[in-house]
């Protein structure tokens, strides 16, 4: 990178590298013979090392209900970019009554073929639910008779009512309706 044995201090990168990478840079001292020891940098990030410039303002139009505002970024963005802009404006006096309103948080979708491919992906994964849902509901129309056999627990006397039943020694128990009516009233 051309930073080797250098008298300046700092060194420039090139841009082949992109923004999306970490530096971490090994540094001494020399002087004549004598030099320092080795010295470790931190870690540089561009992504979250750099600080930005403003936003270019692309167009403001306002009505009495909204605000709208298209900005872009101040470098090209590249594929997989995440922007946000927080937008603040406030009335246009000198003042203390001048209020401070924050817009909020404001994700760059990048460029229109950007977002267009983000309304063609939602619209594709949209359609193929919905027919993912149409197929099921007619796999279940269609077999509704075998998925109730399968659900259903098997019609069967468990075998210990079962043997209670085959042993014809057991007497019959009485029936409710057979005992005599017990007489409620003052005891006797």
């Amino acid at each position: 990178m051309g930073c080797a044995q250098t008298p300046l201090t700092q060194c420039g990168l090139p841009p082949e590298l992109g923004r999306r990478w970490t530096v971490q840079m090994r540094v001494r001292a020399e002087l004549g013979r004598l030099s320092s020891a080795w010295v470790q940098s931190p870690a540089f990030v561009p992504e979250r090392d750099t600080t930005l410039g403003p936003p270019r303002v692309n167009s403001v139009s306002a009505t009495p209900e909204s605000l709208l505002i298209s900005v872009s970024p101040p470098f090209p963005p590249e594929h997989g970019d995440s922007l946000q802009f927080l937008v603040s404006y406030w009335e246009n006096s000198t003042g203390p009554a001048a209020k401070v309103r924050a817009l909020g948080l404001f994700p760059g979708l990048g460029s229109g073929a950007t977002r267009a491919g983000y309304i063609i992906a939602l619209f594709l994964v949209a359609f193929l639910g919905l027919n993912l849902m149409v197929a099921a509901l007619l796999f279940v129309w269609k077999h509704h008779q075998k998925i109730k056999f399968w659900a259903q627990p098997p019609l069967q006397i468990p075998s210990h009512y079962e043997e209670f039943l085959k042993d014809p020694g057991l007497e019959e128990l009485p029936s409710p309706a057979e005992e005599e009516p017990l007489a409620l009233g003052p005891p006797q």
